[in-house]
C-alpha cells in the first residue's frame, strides 16, 4: 500500500513539474539519438515559440545604442529614460550590414512612410504615428551624424541646415479634426569637443601670438589636436498653446514656442550666429499666427530660442503706430495674430523703403528684408479680438538687419516681384 502510494506520489509531481530527472537518470531504454538532440538544443525562453517579427527599433537597435531623453518614448525598452529632451549620439557606430546606398534608400523610403502615417490615419492615432517618426528619424539623424542625408525628399516635411554644418533641423506639425496644429520638431547641434572659439585655444596654454621658427616652438606647439565633434538631438514638442504671448520670453527646447518654419535667414551680430525662422502657427481655435523667431547656439550645445534683437522704435510690428509706452522697444521675437479665414504675407524679400536723410527729405534704399503686411480689425470695436485682424491692403512693413539687429521700417513698397 505504502509503495503503490509513493509511486502515485512521484507520478504527480513529475506531472506537475516539481521535481525533474536529469538526463543522465533517464531510462535506458530512451533513444541515444533523442538524448542526444535533447541535451544540446537549448530551452526556448518562456512564452516564445519563434523568433520575433525584426522591427524598427530592433534593427536600429544592433547597430547602434543611444541615450535618448525624450518623454515621448511610451516605456520603449531599448531607450533609456532622462529627466530632459535631450538625445546625445556619437559619431563612431558600426555600420549595417547593407551597403551605404541601399541603407540610405531603405532609410528614406521608411521616413517617407512613417511620415505618411501622420496625415492618413485618424486622428486619435496621428500622436502615435508621429513619435515613430519621430523614433526612426532620430536613429537617421544619429547614424549620418556629420554627413549628407536627403530629409529634403521627405514630402511635407521642413528641413534645414546651417551653412557651416552646425545645426540640422526637422520640422511638421501634427493636425486635428477641430482645425488646430500641434508642431514637433528634431534639432541636431554639433558640438566641438576641442572648441571653436579663442578661449578653447587659451585653456591649451598654447600661445599662437607670438609666430618663432618651428625648430624653437615647444612639440605642443607645432600642431592643434585633430577636431573631433559629438551631437545632441532636441526632441522639440509645441508649448505655444501655454505661452500666447512670448514676445518676451527666452526659451529653451524643453519650452520651444512651436511653428512649422518654412524660411531661415543667417546674420552675425557679436561674435555669435543668429538664425532667425519665419513660420505660422495654427495652435489656437480662433485665430492663426505668424511668427519671427531667433535662435542661436552655445558653445556647449545648449540653444536658445529669442534674442532682444527686434527694435520696433515704439511701435507694434503689423499694427498701427502706438505710443512707446504701449511697445517694447526690443522683442525677442514677433507674432502677428489675425483671422483665420484670412492670410497675411511675410516673406525674406529684396524690396524698398523710404528713410529720411539728413536735409529731412525721403530717399529710397532697396535692401534684403522681411516683408509683411499692416493688419488691421475690420471694426474698430473689434480691436481687442485677433479673430477680426486682416491685411490691410497694400501696406507694408518690415524688419531690415541694421547694425546687428532687425530694425522695424514702416514706410515699405513691395512691388518688387522678384
Amino acid at each position: 500500500m505504502m509503495n503503490a502510494l509513493k509511486s502515485a506520489l512521484l507520478t504527480l509531481a513529475l506531472t506537475l513539474g516539481v521535481i525533474s530527472i536529469h538526463p543522465a537518470h533517464a531510462s535506458l531504454s530512451q533513444s541515444p539519438a533523442l538524448a542526444s538532440d535533447q541535451a544540446s538544443t537549448p530551452a526556448a525562453p518562456f512564452g516564445r515559440c519563434s523568433a520575433p517579427t525584426p522591427s524598427v527599433q530592433t534593427i536600429r537597435h544592433s547597430w547602434i545604442q543611444p541615450i535618448v531623453h525624450s518623454s515621448n518614448t511610451f516605456g520603449n525598452p531599448l531607450f533609456r529614460q532622462e529627466s530632459s529632451c535631450r538625445f546625445r549620439a556619437d559619431s563612431r557606430f558600426s555600420a549595417p550590414s547593407a551597403s551605404p546606398e541601399d541603407s540610405l534608400n531603405h532609410y528614406r523610403s521608411e521616413l517617407n512612410r512613417l511620415f505618411t502615417y501622420i496625415y492618413e490615419c485618424p486622428s486619435s492615432q496621428r500622436w502615435a504615428a508621429s513619435d515613430s517618426f519621430g523614433l526612426f528619424a532620430k536613429a537617421v539623424l544619429d547614424r549620418y551624424a556629420g554627413r549628407d542625408f536627403p530629409f529634403g525628399q521627405i514630402r511635407n516635411l521642413n528641413y534645414f541646415q546651417a551653412s557651416d554644418g552646425s545645426f540640422r533641423m526637422l520640422n511638421w506639425g501634427i493636425p486635428d479634426d477641430n482645425g488646430t496644429v500641434s508642431y514637433k520638431a528634431l534639432l541636431q547641434v554639433r558640438v566641438s569637443q576641442f572648441g571653436d572659439s579663442s578661449s578653447a585655444l587659451q585653456s591649451l596654454d598654447l600661445d599662437y601670438r607670438k609666430p618663432t621658427a618651428k625648430k624653437d616652438r615647444p612639440r605642443s606647439q607645432t600642431s592643434l589636436p585633430p577636431r573631433s565633434y559629438t551631437y545632441i538631438i532636441y526632441d522639440m514638442s509645441d508649448m505655444s498653446l501655454y505661452q500666447p504671448y512670448p514676445e518676451q520670453l527666452e526659451c529653451t527646447p524643453e519650452t520651444w514656442w512651436g511653428a512649422f518654419y518654412y524660411s531661415c535667414i543667417e546674420r552675425q551680430a557679436e561674435g555669435k550666429t543668429y538664425y532667425t525662422f519665419l513660420g505660422w502657427n495654427a495652435g489656437q481655435p480662433l485665430y492663426q499666427q505668424s511668427v519671427i523667431e531667433v535662435m542661436y547656439i552655445g558653445e556647449q550645445g545648449d540653444v536658445h530660442f529669442g534674442a532682444p534683437l527686434f527694435a520696433n522704435s515704439g511701435r507694434v510690428p503689423g499694427r498701427e503706430p502706438m505710443p512707446v509706452q504701449v511697445a517694447d522697444q526690443d522683442y525677442r521675437r514677433v507674432v502677428f495674430r489675425f483671422g483665420r479665414r484670412t492670410g497675411m504675407i511675410l516673406r525674406y524679400d529684396y524690396q524698398t523703403y523710404l528713410v529720411t536723410n539728413k536735409r529731412g527729405k525721403p530717399k529710397k534704399v532697396n535692401a534684403d528684408m522681411i516683408v509683411f503686411d499692416q493688419l488691421m480689425p475690420q471694426q474698430i470695436a473689434m480691436s481687442d479680438d485677433y479673430a477680426y485682424y486682416v491685411p490691410q491692403g497694400g501696406v507694408y512693413q518690415a524688419y531690415v538687419w541694421i547694425d546687428g539687429k532687425w530694425r522695424l521700417q514702416l514706410d515699405v513698397e513691395a512691388r518688387n516681384r522678384e
